[in-house]
């Protein structure tokens, strides 16, 4: 399965979500929570097919040492952190460079509060069914840092919905949600990126259009 674009797999997601889900309920209580940057635009696919509020949950990856792109860990942006074993064995880091990593993640994800949601409190989750949205799942790392971070706000119910999935990590989140919808996951998966015609990334511009556009739809 490979989509167009971020747009079209967020229209996909959207119609197999309605299929699974009471819509005036979900209109009700629902609340889409995207994971900068690319899960803003399947968010918002998402919200305008469901016509239900979009908010970005912002979670950063904590890289392994040398290594930024391999996920050794990731920070939520109500602090809470998850750290992966397995690649905390391989790279055996000393508490001092995990710490200082950490310290790196948290810089961002001020920054990317500031840029992308002005600073505003993280949106009330209470009793809500939370869609928490991705465009992919290799490793899981920051999308479980999400889960974890939600879990302590006590929603009603946490959907991931994500277009494509590694197998053996669908698996994984199976197991901390209330439900997973994911249109296609498989082994052979390298990269997010293979499953996307146009997988290019998503600008500061962009995913501040994304929220404004949400924030006003939230207010109006």
């Amino acid at each position: 399965m490979i989509f167009a674009d971020r747009k079209d797999a967020g229209e996909r997601l959207a119609k197999e979500l309605a299929k699974s889900l009471e819509i005036e309920e979900v209109k009700k209580h629902a609340l889409v929570l995207a994971l900068p940057r690319g899960g803003l635009p399947i968010g918002a696919a998402i919200r305008d097919a469901l016509k239900i509020p979009m908010d970005a949950f912002l979670v950063k990856k904590i890289g392994a040492p040398g290594y930024s792109e391999l996920a050794m860990g990731a920070l939520a942006m109500d602090g809470t952190r998850i750290i992966n074993q397995d690649v905390l064995r391989m790279f055996n880091p000393s508490q001092s460079e995990v710490e200082q990593l950490t310290k790196n993640a948290q810089t961002q994800l001020h920054y990317q509060n500031k840029i992308y949601r002005k600073d505003r409190p993280i949106s009330d989750v209470k009793n809500k069914i939370i869609i928490l949205v991705d465009d992919g799942l290799a490793t899981g790392a920051t999308m479980r840092a999400a889960i974890a971070g939600i879990k302590k706000m006590s929603p009603k119910k946490i959907i991931v919905a994500v277009p494509v999935a590694a197998t053996d990590t669908y698996h994984q989140i199976e197991k901390e949600v209330d439900e997973i919808v994911c249109l296609y996951s498989t082994d052979a998966f390298s990269s997010v990126g293979q499953w996307y015609n146009d997988f290019s990334q998503v600008t500061d511009e962009e995913a501040d259009k994304f929220l404004k556009d949400s924030n006003s739809s939230m207010h109006s």
